[in-house]
């Protein structure tokens, strides 16, 4: 509690507020109005990490959104299918897909939302997650297919 991120000057024109707000670490920072779908879809690996998002004056315009961290990882990725490079400092992890494969059952049937293991930066939702974030209107989020993706716009 109390955590607080501003916007940047470097854009003094850029005021938007969204649902899934983009952000300088590329991390998962959500309204509060995405935080109770989220919820409500019984999403049980989320910690939630509450910050207040204050303009460029300073003043507070976003006072109910949190860093959603997805906890754990799934298996998800197929190493033998996808073509990757792994990371050069961190040996464990993928650092560039070209083609991304799935083995889809490795996944738990209760992960609706999560990491994978071999690319934590790598987020992957159910596809009745996405229609429920399409279907509630939430804004500022990009979804790729997975199977076939090819490593762009992470």
């Amino acid at each position: 509690m109390g955590g607080e991120v501003s916007f940047s000057n470097n854009y003094p024109d850029d005021r938007n507020l969204y649902d899934f707000q983009p952000n300088m670490m590329s991390n998962l920072l959500v309204s509060g109005r995405a935080r109770k779908l989220i919820e409500s879809l019984s999403v049980s690996n989320a910690e939630w990490l509450p910050v207040a998002i204050k303009d460029h004056k300073g003043n507070v315009v976003g006072p109910d959104y949190a860093f959603l961290n997805l906890l754990g990882a799934e298996d998800a990725i197929d190493m033998e299918r996808s073509d990757y490079e792994m990371d050069s400092l961190e040996k464990d992890q993928i650092g560039v897909i070209d083609r991304l494969a799935l083995n889809t059952s490795a996944i738990s049937p209760d992960a609706k939302m999560f990491r994978c293991t071999k690319e934590r930066r790598l987020i992957l939702i159910r596809d009745d997650v996405h229609a429920a974030f399409e279907q509630a209107g939430l804004t500022g989020f990009k979804v790729y297919e997975a199977e076939g993706w090819d490593g762009l716009e992470l």
